[in-house]
């Protein structure tokens, strides 16, 4: 929803003191006039891949983010397309953008509040961190990850499901729906295993286990 606000900068000062960075831009002519602390800050940070000065950002065009800016402007100049939140790439740098419109005491679009972060590096762990699950998940090895403090699984590689597929009338639950549970399902009597888990210095462990009348060899290690 817009929100309003009673002057021009009503409210300036305290967002001078927010945590996350924040600027006011101009909805007609996308001229940013105002950028809280928190907003130069990170401005310094990727001055690198600025066009201007992180002090000249104030009273610059917002299209200083923007490779091609129109569509931006297009989202910006009508409040109805808002609030609009999207990553947009300013040279190696990634930026998480939410766009909202802020109206005055008579109803009239005053600004545009851009709330932003830098986000380059966690974009970057992230696709770091799929990359590896894929490779993982292509490994022709049984592979299972579960959470330390209630060990609840929360993944299993395409062979784990595909070898517990096929013994999946001798488990609680269906092979698929193995995410999410508990790794009790695979023992009569967990509480050694509980026990033995909660203490890394334990690991890594290789035992053979019983399900039904299949025995399968389990390695567990610490990560």
């Amino acid at each position: 929803m817009p929100r309003t606000t009673g002057s021009s900068f009503a409210g300036m000062e305290f967002l001078d003191h927010l945590p996350f960075a924040v600027m006011l831009c101009d909805p007609s002519s996308c001229i940013i006039q105002y950028a809280n602390h928190k907003s130069r800050e990170l401005l310094r940070e990727i001055e690198h891949v600025l066009h201007v000065s992180p002090d000249s950002v104030v009273g610059s065009s917002l299209d200083v983010f923007h490779a091609h800016p129109a569509q931006a402007r297009r989202i910006v100049q009508d409040p109805s397309k808002l609030p609009y939140q999207t990553h947009i790439r300013a040279g190696d740098e990634t930026l998480d953008l939410s766009i909202n419109a802020i109206l005055d005491a008579r109803g009239k679009y005053r600004f545009a509040q851009l709330t932003w972060n830098r986000v380059t590096q966690i974009l970057d762990q992230k696709q770091k961190t799929e990359h590896l699950l894929n490779m993982i998940d292509e490994l022709p090895i049984n592979v299972m990850t579960c959470e330390k403090h209630d060990l609840k699984i929360n993944y299993a590689n395409r062979a784990s499901l595909e070898t517990l597929r096929r013994i999946e009338k001798h488990l609680p639950i269906k092979a698929d729906d193995l995410v999410g549970t508990s790794i009790d399902i695979f023992h009569k009597h967990p509480e050694h295993q509980r026990a033995m888990l909660a203490d890394p210095k334990n690991l890594p462990h290789s035992a053979k286990i019983r399900v039904g009348p299949e025995t399968l060899q389990l390695r567990v290690s610490a990560a």
